[in-house]
């Protein structure tokens, strides 16, 4: 098995170096050319190779990131895609209705039955 946590905190807050650099289990820092870097969880599904963000370098440190990738590891050994499971999720949430939503539909709806505009003022959250 491939030895898990290769990089060190220090190492990881400082190099600047372009490339990919390996904590093993799959998780890498990306370091681009301006000196941006980000965490990537690499897998390959049916012969080709996937690749999920988990974020900046300045967001997330190295013990949040390699939870984040153990999680991704974990949903993988089940059988589960992360990208999928992440996009189901996004698919999901936004499908939700928020109660501002629930509310703008119940004043428009009890509109007609204001009998001057000062009502609606007085109802309407915004005004």
């Amino acid at each position: 098995m491939a030895k898990l946590h290769l990089l060190s905190a220090r190492f990881c807050a400082t190099v600047a170096e372009p490339g990919r650099h390996a904590d093993g289990g799959n998780l890498y820092l990306r370091v681009d050319a301006s000196g941006a870097a980000r965490w990537t969880f690499m897998w390959m599904r049916n012969g080709r190779q996937r690749e999920a963000g988990l974020g900046s370098r300045d967001l997330v440190s190295l013990a949040q990131a390699r939870e984040l990738a153990g999680h991704m590891r974990e949903s993988l050994s089940k059988g589960i895609d992360p990208l999928d499971a992440r996009a189901a999720e996004r698919r999901a949430n936004a499908a939700r209705v928020t109660f501002g939503e629930s509310a703008d539909a119940l004043l428009a709806s009890k509109e007609s039955g204001w009998r001057n505009e000062k009502a609606q003022g007085a109802m309407a959250h915004d005004a």
